[in-house]
């Protein structure tokens, strides 16, 4: 759907929280698309990360594509 000729993982591990970061060059995503509801489609990474005390940011950057960003506490 993005028209991505590539993508970027990264996975880093900071102050006990593991981070790991979806990076296209895409046409990016308008943050009022109905997938953002939370609850729906990508959205809904937002209520799973929420459930395991994490977080998630979707966002469109200036220069384009789509990146997805999440956060979770590492446990025991």
């Amino acid at each position: 759907h993005s028209q991505a000729g590539a993508v970027r993982i990264t996975l880093r591990l900071t102050g006990g929280r593991l981070h790991l970061s979806v990076e296209d060059n895409g046409r990016g995503i308008d943050p009022a698309h109905p997938s953002l509801a939370k609850g729906d489609g990508l959205g809904n990474f937002h209520n799973r990360m929420r459930q395991l005390g994490g977080d998630c940011v979707i966002s469109t950057p200036p220069e384009g594509g789509t990146r997805v960003a999440f956060s979770l506490p590492l446990r025991g």
